[in-house]
């Protein structure tokens, strides 16, 4: 996945937003909307994201001591983490 707004310079898309925007600080009402809707993003890609991290856990060696959990234990871990973070 490419993220075009994050590849450049970063801050010329910044200067295009316009500063009432940039200023505003969202309500409590509008945090926990946007809460929401991100868990709800999360828990709707769990798949994608899963297979996502158990790759990128197998690349890093930094995380060789999970190579202990086979792809299908370390990926249904995560999953579930995924898939439930609503509850918590």
């Amino acid at each position: 996945m490419s993220f075009p707004l994050l590849q450049g310079n970063p801050l010329a898309y910044h200067s295009t937003i316009p500063q009432n925007v940039l200023c505003h600080r969202p309500s409590r009402r509008e945090r926990s909307m946007m809460i929401g809707k991100l868990v709800a993003l999360i828990e709707d890609h769990a798949d994608e994201l899963t297979a996502r991290m158990v790759r990128l856990v197998r690349e890093n060696p930094m995380t060789a001591g999970y190579g202990r959990f086979d792809d299908e234990e370390l990926g249904g871990r995560a999953r579930f983490v995924y898939a439930n973070l609503g509850q918590w």
